[in-house]
């Protein structure tokens, strides 16, 4: 599958033409499919719809080619709703990156039971706590904030082009390889670039 397949299933997105829509019939993805339609639904008018808002009005001509957003966890989505013609988003924290969910081996029995645990602060309260992040973020078959960047993305309706591994090494060169790739990495800090398009546009966007 692409990457983008994986962002749409992981968000709970029905995508016929996927490789991956053989498994949306499995009990724990309709069930995930259910319980963050009516989540996101309620959060996009509760929280996204009054910040964009008041963004368009406020932030409007604060066109930034980056946005540096430190203590970040994988809050990609209230960013992106202040500033969603960036160039770059440059996210850092202290959670691991993780990695793709191999949903043909385990069919997300309790992956998505872990994703909607890290995200049920955010989708009640608008951000994330780090006591609970550290119990569901890593742990189990949620390896990680890489699959809930992909699902804030996938759940903006942007479309997820290519997923790097990426390394800052001891003496300060980049390494990077694709996400899903081998799992042995360089030793140094460790990073995700993605690279998407924001629904109406051309432009390449990275976070």
């Amino acid at each position: 599958p692409a990457y983008d397949d994986y962002a749409r299933f992981i968000a709970g997105l029905s995508n016929p033409e996927s490789p991956l829509a053989a498994y949306e019939d499995q009990p724990a993805w309709v069930r995930h499919a259910r319980f963050i339609d009516h989540n996101w639904e309620s959060f996009t008018r509760r929280r996204l719809a009054p910040m964009r808002e008041w963004a368009s009005q406020e932030l409007g001509p604060a066109l930034a080619a980056t946005v540096f957003y430190p203590f970040s966890g994988p809050d990609f989505v209230n960013v992106f709703a202040l500033f969603p013609h960036a160039k770059t988003y440059l996210l850092i924290a202290l959670e691991p990156v993780g990695e793709m969910p191999d949903f043909s081996a385990r069919h997300g029995q309790n992956f998505f039971a872990g994703l909607q645990r890290s995200l049920y602060d955010l989708l009640h309260l608008d951000f994330f706590k780090t006591n609970q992040m550290k119990s569901s973020i890593g742990k189990g078959e949620l390896k990680g904030t890489l699959p809930v960047l992909m699902f804030f993305l996938a759940r903006e309706q942007a479309r997820v082009l290519d997923v790097q591994y990426w390394v800052m090494n001891p003496d300060g060169t980049i390494t990077e390889f694709p996400a899903g790739g081998p799992e042995d990495c360089p030793t140094g800090i460790p990073g995700v670039r993605i690279v998407f398009t924001s629904p109406g546009s051309a432009e390449n966007q990275t976070l």
